[in-house]
């Protein structure tokens, strides 16, 4: 399975110098809220050594209930770090399974904007596996400037967003989660989605006050939370545009009795 990075020179740049610097159980720990263990396949064609390496499945250096970041900085699993890396890993999942219900959609780019989702928040990932209120006790050589997200991410969203509705008639009841199989699974996703971003200011509303003197590292923090927000709106949006594509009604809310 090929990974399915969008910016390479924001993770790869780190990838390869985890694979050049430190053990292979390292960088395999650092993404073990992944389900993409086996990192031969996203090496860059051409560089031969490293598309000979293959990353063993099991590390056992979780075994005792801890994991690493990128930065070599090992947390319990529990961490709020974790928990936010592994709702991110199943809101991908989640839209994994709303692609394969959305082929069908004839809108353009329909699918395409989600597989472009699906990259992103692995990058958000790698973001967030490299945060640090320390940087000078990180381990080893990791440039920890190579992990950035920035506001235009959050603008593409929005963009999306606008050309989405721009197909919908107005909306004027609440809907309940439906509209089919597609539209369903979106929903689902949504959900998933704002509970990623709940995560995701739990682990650092309380980081943000600390590295106030950190500029790029408050900056792209800001852009997750803006982007995971925004993902909402678009799930919410792309829902209902994927019942109106399939000819499903979406079920409006009466009040019970």
């Amino acid at each position: 399975m090929f990974l399915p990075f969008r910016s390479k020179q924001l993770v790869w740049s780190s990838f390869d110098l985890l694979l050049r610097e430190c053990k292979p159980s390292r960088l395999v720990s650092c993404f073990s809220v992944f389900p993409y263990r086996t990192l031969h396949n996203a090496i860059p064609t051409g560089d031969k050594e490293a598309e000979t390496k293959r990353v063993r499945i099991y590390t056992r250096t979780g075994d005792k209930g801890k994991s690493s970041l990128l930065t070599g900085e090992r947390r319990p699993k529990d961490d709020a770090v974790f928990e936010v890396l592994g709702t991110i890993d199943e809101l991908n999942a989640h839209i994994g399974l709303a692609v394969a219900h959305c082929r069908c959609i004839k809108t353009p780019g329909f699918v395409a904007k989600l597989e472009n989702i699906q990259s992103t928040l692995f990058d958000i990932g790698a973001v967030i596996a490299s945060h640090s209120t320390r940087p000078d006790k990180i381990r080893g050589n990791l440039e920890i400037s190579t992990f950035r997200f920035d506001q235009s991410k959050v603008s593409e969203l929005e963009t999306w967003i606008d050309e989405f509705e721009g197909s919908l008639p107005a909306l004027r009841n609440f809907i309940l989660p439906s509209g089919g199989l597609a539209s369903a699974q979106l929903h689902v996703t949504r959900a998933v989605g704002r509970r990623a971003e709940r995560r995701f200011w739990t682990a650092f509303q309380h980081t943000l006050p600390i590295i106030q003197d950190l500029k790029d590292q408050v900056e792209t923090l800001q852009h997750i939370g803006q982007y995971l927000n925004r993902l909402g709106d678009l799930l919410f949006v792309a829902a209902r545009l994927a019942a109106q594509e399939t000819g499903n009604p979406e079920v409006l809310y009466k009040k019970p009795g």
